[in-house]
């Protein structure tokens, strides 16, 4: 590239913008300060996209013995100092408005002073492999950059710059180009799914996944339409269980009337026709989704505590839901979310508009929950949710967006939280694991011991959850009940109620971290047992089980927790094996 042909202009690098919790205080810097007058002019011609302030660059520049070389790089890349600004990388410019970027941060171009055969003949030396690092060395080695920082009465740094490490953040393009109106997709093996990036595989198999009707995965994304008769229905789908305990009430009959009436859905039967207005939020705790706008825990008198049947699941702190109907007094709401419906509490929701919930669920930077424990009992604490990055602190931790329900009136807002040291390397990981079969083995183990609880009641996992929650590291959406879990399109499937014993274990061998089961029960293949291959394990949520096939009391285990057994030794009451008892088997190709 030519040096020379880059225009002399004023430098200009970020607007202030402020952040909607974070005030930023105003410093006044002396009279007609050149530095003052360089890093305004930094900020000024960014679009306003910066989000912190100048002041601190000032400050380091004029005391701290800044050269406009370091300014220029840590502005650009990020990094530990002046004040670790990752907001520039952040934006994921696409190759093209990397380079506008450049002419107006650092060599003061407008949109109209910019020459796009300049930005065209660099765009496309990036495409041909140039890097940003060369680009950006260009820039701040033409006469033009020493001339801007001679008149800010600065050392350019030219004669002491070091290269930019090539792993640098900000060198490549992680996700949409966020430049509005562009979107462009950065080159690599790669694909969205749910706003999410991931691998092209896993992004067909996620959209074959949720084309199968039987799935049951709603795609939250795309514009819906729901009549007061299509809600109705999905209200109607749950029946109340034959169970003689209602919490702490005996008189079953009195108490589903009382649920029935609360449920207000007189105001739907009275338009069925009616196209209904939807309502959009993102929970801001993990939200126990249930039959019935009802507490009071359902079971039979002397079933265990870890069953409720008017449990049905958990949503994910973070998760989106789109709400169909409330309650008259709106303390539950009824809604959508991406593998589920049913009631929540409507305290768990942080209520906002579409197009909010359509940018937080789309933030393609993320990271995942991938290891929980009993003594966290946080929102965070779950395996599976996913924290959306703003930006990363100058010592490596992120800077994650954490969903916030405003008490006063249910409205969303966010907080920031810092994710780094011990905290990130256990529990979390920057986007999806990897896939690989072992992988996924290596990840449900993590969970041996972890209670087991119906509808993943008290923060539990109950056995499907456990296994796709699993999947769910991985970038893998699965559906949510066993009985469903075969129509897991994007997956190989094999229905195996026609295999003998030994064909069975001999797939189970063959492909660990599989999900396997039958409409009940969802377990996950542990693979070929250590010292013993011809034998399959199984890992999973588990209450009960014999290890004998004669149904003898003294071979009954009670164990209400995940738990890593050979599948051909384990057994249900009528004595049949969980392997001969077994029908399907599905596994990912990679």
């Amino acid at each position: 590239m030519n040096k020379n042909r880059i225009k002399p202009a004023l430098v200009l690098l970020y607007t202030v913008m402020i952040l909607a919790l974070i005030p930023c205080v105003k410093i006044r810097a002396e009279e007609d300060d050149p530095h003052e007058e360089l890093v305004r002019q930094m900020y000024a011609n960014a679009d306003g996209e910066g989000l912190i302030g100048w002041t601190p660059w000032y400050y380091d520049l004029k005391s701290s013995g800044w050269t406009g070389y370091s300014i220029a790089r840590h502005f650009v890349f990020g990094g530990a100092a002046p004040s670790g600004n990752h907001e520039f990388v952040n934006l994921d410019l696409c190759n093209e408005h990397f380079v506008r970027r450049l002419y107006k941060v650092l060599l003061g171009r407008t949109d109209e002073t910019i020459i796009d055969s300049e930005v065209t003949d660099y765009a496309a030396a990036l495409d041909a492999g140039m890097t940003r690092e060369e680009v950006f060395d260009e820039f701040v080695t033409s006469g033009e950059f020493r001339r801007l920082c001679a008149k800010a009465g600065i050392d350019d740094g030219l004669s002491s710059r070091f290269v930019i490490p090539a792993a640098g953040e900000g060198t490549v393009q992680n996700g949409p180009c966020q430049k509005t109106g562009c979107g462009k997709l950065p080159e690599g093996p790669y694909d969205y799914y749910y706003g999410k990036r991931m691998s092209e595989n896993l992004a067909d198999v996620n959209r074959r996944i949720r084309a199968d009707a039987g799935a049951k995965i709603a795609d939250l994304l795309a514009e819906r339409t729901y009549t007061a008769s299509d809600v109705l229905s999905m209200i109607r789908s749950y029946s109340f269980p034959n169970k003689n305990m209602y919490g702490d009430r005996w008189d079953v009959e009195n108490v589903r009337n009382e649920i029935a009436a609360y449920m207000n859905t007189e105001v739907l039967s009275a338009a069925p026709g009616s196209v209904l207005t939807l309502h959009y939020g993102i929970l801001t705790d993990n939200a126990s989704v249930r039959a019935f706008p009802s507490d009071r825990q359902v079971r039979n008198d002397g079933d265990s505590a870890v069953w409720d049947y008017f449990q049905e699941t958990k949503l994910l702190y973070g998760d989106g839901v789109i709400i169909l109907h409330q309650t008259a007094d709106s303390l539950w709401s009824f809604v959508q979310g991406l593998n589920y419906f049913g009631w929540v509490r409507t305290d768990s929701i942080g209520i906002c508009s579409r197009d909010v919930f359509l940018d937080f669920l789309t933030q393609d930077r993320f990271l995942v929950r991938t290891y929980v424990t009993l003594a966290d009992t946080s929102p965070l604490n779950r395996m599976g949710v996913i924290l959306p990055v703003k930006g990363k602190t100058p010592d490596g931790a992120f800077k994650v967006i954490l969903p916030v329900r405003v008490p006063e009136d249910g409205t969303l807002t966010f907080a920031e939280r810092v994710i780094g040291g011990t905290e990130l390397s256990t529990y979390y990981h920057e986007g999806f694991l990897d896939y690989s079969p072992e992988a996924v083995v290596q990840t449900a183990r993590t969970m041996l011991g972890y209670p087991y609880g119906y509808g993943d009641l008290y923060n539990y996992y109950d056995c499907s959850s456990f296994a796709g929650l699993v999947y769910r590291c991985f970038g893998v959406f699965t559906p949510r009940n066993s009985g469903d879990m075969p129509h897991a399109a994007g997956l190989t499937v094999t229905d195996v109620r026609g295999y003998d014993d030994a064909s069975k274990t001999q797939l189970l061998t063959a492909h660990p971290g599989a999900i396997i089961g039958w409409p009940g029960h969802v377990m996950m293949s542990a693979g070929g047992i250590q010292g013993d291959p011809g034998r399959a394990g199984i890992i999973h949520e588990n209450t009960a089980y014999y290890n004998a096939p004669d149904g003898a009391a003294a071979h009954f285990i009670v164990t209400e927790k995940t738990l890593e057994l050979p599948i051909a030794e384990t057994y249900g009451a009528s004595g049949q094996s969980f392997l001969n008892r077994l029908e399907y088997i599905i596994w990912l190709d990679q």
